[in-house]
């Protein structure tokens, strides 16, 4: 199925809510993701054809810097590439924008996120210890970053 990647829209906030809750261990509330649709954010969507939401993507951008604080794809669009997809859109939308470092955190448990960022050109930065919560307790966060120049979009 085709997709196509767009500004992601507070009117999409039901659904952005609906695939949360799927997919995230400790899903964003409707409160945190209206607060992160501000003058600083780029945020994708990506939709199908009948313009159904698969996926988004919400980042902040400061100075010349942009960090990913969300990607999701709901399960049923899972593992077509299409985080990789958005990832792709965001590095260009970032590019056109003279932005040069790209920052993220992950949970150390997420491999195939881990993956794919190495994949894209992140390299581990660091650790945050007990940053995020889990059934048991806290997980560990891992540090990445891109440099844009190191890319081609």
């Amino acid at each position: 199925m085709p997709y196509h990647i767009e500004l992601l829209q507070e009117h999409d906030l039901s659904a952005i809510l609906a695939i949360e809750r799927q997919v995230q261990l400790h899903p964003w509330n409707e409160s945190l993701l209206t607060q992160a649709f501000h003058p600083r954010a780029l945020n994708l969507a990506i939709k199908d054809t009948s313009e159904q939401l698969a996926g988004y993507l919400f980042s902040e951008i400061v100075v010349d810097q942009a960090e990913l604080l969300n990607i999701s794809i709901a399960q049923p669009a899972q593992r077509q590439g299409l985080g990789k997809q958005l990832l792709q859109a965001w590095f260009k939308h970032l590019y056109e924008q003279a932005i040069t470092h790209v920052l993220l955190e992950v949970r150390v448990s997420n491999h195939s996120a881990i993956t794919l960022y190495q994949q894209q050109g992140f390299v581990v930065d660091g650790l945050r210890r007990n940053y995020y919560p889990c059934a048991s307790g806290r997980e560990d966060a891992q540090l990445m970053s891109l440099k844009l120049a190191n890319i081609e979009v």
